[in-house]
């Protein structure tokens, strides 16, 4: 089950043929996280005896999880990559540490001395559940804490087309404190940010300084703080786990690297 492009899942292809064993994949974007064809997709796994299940399951109700536990009871090795709720799986994970991303993106800048602080999402999916309970936590034990009423943003859809979400975003910016510390769910929000920011006149760190979130290690390090997890190193750790001769099952947070603006890993 999957969440990526061609060329990285024809690179976990590869891995996985060189353990011996044949990959058959799962698109939840292809299938706009419908929970009854990953159910389809599910039963087939049960009715085949699948070695393994590398799950990236939807967080949209009916949940799955009657299905997951049948397949953990006939011997499939189930193994969650992702969450599809805020709560830890029943079944075995190796999980990006999502809170411990937004603890340490709210750590920073406040190391960086901002004062003000604004989170900026677009919903409720788990992961971003997860980092902003981090954020909050940060700012709580050692700042002012977090009024989700006033220090979330919810970022619109498609600012690169739509000019009322450049607007919104637009608004959002005037309103920010000078100095403050934003820290956005991902690295395409924090581009249209400061895309935005260019066209009014607005720079950081000079004006607000800037945190991300990714799931891929950049090339170089971007103009701002970065927190990430490299996901396609999590799966293919996945890979050697589920492949191996012998299976315990696993249950591990995978810890997030910053990479300093301008300096690289931290």
């Amino acid at each position: 089950m999957y969440l990526y492009d061609g060329r990285n899942l024809t690179e976990l292809q590869d891995y996985i043929l060189q353990t011996g064993y044949l990959q058959c994949a799962y698109s939840q974007t292809h299938s706009y996280w419908d929970p009854s064809k990953e159910r389809q997709f599910l039963e087939r796994v049960k009715a085949e005896r699948h070695r393994a299940l590398i799950a990236f399951c939807s967080p949209i109700e009916p949940l799955n999880t009657d299905l997951l536990g049948e397949l953990v009871t006939l011997g499939v090795r189930v193994l969650h990559i992702e969450y599809f709720r805020p709560e830890l799986p029943e079944q075995s994970y190796l999980l990006a540490d999502y809170r411990r991303a937004g603890h340490m993106a709210a750590m920073r800048l406040m190391l960086g001395g901002c004062r003000e602080f604004r989170f900026a999402g677009m919903g409720q999916a788990p992961y971003e559940v997860l980092l902003e309970k981090g954020f909050a936590e940060a700012l709580t034990e050692h700042g002012a804490g977090y009024d989700r009423q006033r220090q979330f943003f919810r970022f619109p859809m498609d600012i690169d087309a739509d000019a009322s979400a450049r607007r919104a975003v637009s608004a959002f910016l005037k309103r920010l404190p000078s100095g403050a510390g934003l820290f956005c769910r991902s690295i395409e929000m924090a581009e249209g940010i400061l895309s935005c920011a260019g066209q009014m006149g607005l720079r950081a760190p000079r004006d607000f300084r800037l945190a991300a979130f990714d799931w891929s290690v950049p090339a170089k390090a971007p103009g701002y703080e970065l927190i990430c997890c490299d996901r396609m190193a999590l799966v293919r750790r996945a890979v050697d786990l589920v492949t191996a001769p012998s299976w315990t099952g696993v249950r591990e947070l995978v810890a997030p690297k910053l990479f300093v603006a301008s300096l690289g890993e931290s």
